[in-house]
């Protein structure tokens, strides 16, 4: 090769400034920080419509979080899935709440809780205190003649 005359020409590079390595991550925080921006207007713009739907539905602010966008309806199984969920932790703390009471009426000697709200608003025991008619068929058969006799 070097006879025939050919030989390699290196390119003399060129230094540049040092600031310019700032451009590169410069455009790139920019780009971040634009899509972090038009994210937030989108969102802004899907809860509006959101909402104008709900109105539109007749629906109520708390359905909003099971509105699906990608169905484009609100999900009706998520709902009553939580719905569910609710109705079962409440009757749990009900059946909690009536075998300590049955525990307390078998052990301890106390009053049942059912017994003592029905004598305390049984209409006979009141009649009782009131020393009045007490026999359940005469107090029956004047409150549906009274009943009977109401006109509007």
């Amino acid at each position: 090769m070097k006879k025939l005359g050919i030989t390699a020409k290196v390119p003399v590079l060129k230094s540049f400034d040092d600031w310019l390595h700032i451009i590169p991550p410069f455009f790139i925080l920019v780009a971040f920080l634009v899509i972090y921006v038009q994210h937030k207007i989108e969102q802004r713009i899907e809860a509006r419509e959101l909402e104008a739907r709900i109105k539109r539905e007749g629906a109520s602010i708390d359905m909003k979080k099971y509105f699906k966008k990608a169905q484009d309806k609100f999900d009706k199984l998520e709902y009553l899935a939580d719905l569910y969920k609710l109705i079962e932790e409440n009757l749990d703390a009900i059946n909690k709440k009536i075998a300590e009471n049955d525990r307390l009426t078998e052990q301890e000697n106390r009053d049942n809780m059912n017994k003592m709200l029905t004598d305390k608003h049984s209409l006979l025991a009141e009649l009782r205190k009131g020393k009045g008619d007490q026999d359940l068929e005469d107090i029956r058969s004047s409150l549906t003649s009274m009943l009977g006799n109401i006109r509007f």
